[in-house]
């Protein structure tokens, strides 16, 4: 966590970081800082860098004092975080070593599970809160699923102010056919169906539109038990309106 690294490096989070130089023991020049100035440590940390995934090899050799690790068995396999590894060894480490090695946090990439016909001012999206035991014996939780599962936490009461940076990638490839009349074949696998949602939401949408008249729409759902398979309400009353002509559903277990 945020908290953890800040003890280590017994550094004030509050401070503004407005200028920041590389450091000179990682043998590179000139290297551009990777964050956002204008920021404070506490707040780089929590929202430029992921603190949850491994150490790159070079960092790890640095970290543990050792230039012979086996890198897939000791960091990447067991998921071993920067601030593990500090902690293992003991070793000191730097603020700017930190902020220019450690992993900048990556974009998380959602299907949009609604349809903009039914929804033309909100989004939904369909996700499954990440949550796994390393080989190490260590609790992972994943960096956006497990913040947008605890927005719903957040009461009226509370100073916290819930937002969530997004934007829109568009797939202008992966849509419903413009004729309506040509039969669909709908095919997806666990949270993989949020798009299909989105595709039967409209189809819904459109079959009760005056003079629509639709193809036939196949579904086939997989899902890894019956607890998993969401949206069961919601495809029963696809094939109520005609939206869906059949629906499959399988699990693995």
């Amino acid at each position: 966590t945020t908290d953890a690294y800040l003890d280590v490096l017994d550094v004030d989070g509050s401070c503004i970081v407005e200028g920041i130089l590389s450091p000179a023991s990682d043998g590179k020049k000139d290297r551009t800082y990777p964050h956002p100035f204008g920021l404070t440590i506490e707040e780089t940390f929590m929202y430029c860098i992921d603190l949850g995934a491994p150490s790159s090899p070079s960092l790890a050799r640095k970290l543990l004092g050792r230039k012979d690790i086996e890198y897939k068995r000791e960091v990447a396999e067991p998921r071993r975080t920067v601030i593990e590894l500090i902690k293992e060894s003991g070793l000191p480490v730097s603020l700017e070593e930190l902020f220019f090695n450690l992993p900048p946090m990556q974009p998380r990439y959602y299907s949009i599970a609604s349809s903009p016909l039914v929804h033309p001012n909100q989004i939904y999206i369909t996700y499954r809160p990440v949550k796994y035991i390393t080989t190490r014996g260590t609790l992972r939780e994943g960096v956006c699923s497990s913040y947008m599962k605890n927005l719903h936490n957040i009461t009226e009461d509370s100073t916290f102010t819930p937002y969530l940076a997004a934007k829109i990638n568009s797939n202008p490839t992966f849509r419903l056919p413009k004729d309506e009349g040509t039969p669909i074949l709908l095919v997806a696998g666990g949270c993989g169906v949020a798009p299909i949602r989105a595709f039967i939401e409209e189809r819904i949408a459109r079959a009760g539109q005056v003079g629509c008249s639709m193809g036939p729409a196949y579904l086939y759902l997989g899902f890894r038990s019956p607890g998993d398979a969401v949206y069961r309400s919601f495809i029963q009353k696809g094939l109520d309106r005609g939206a869906i002509t059949e629906a499959h559903i399988s699990y693995t277990k």
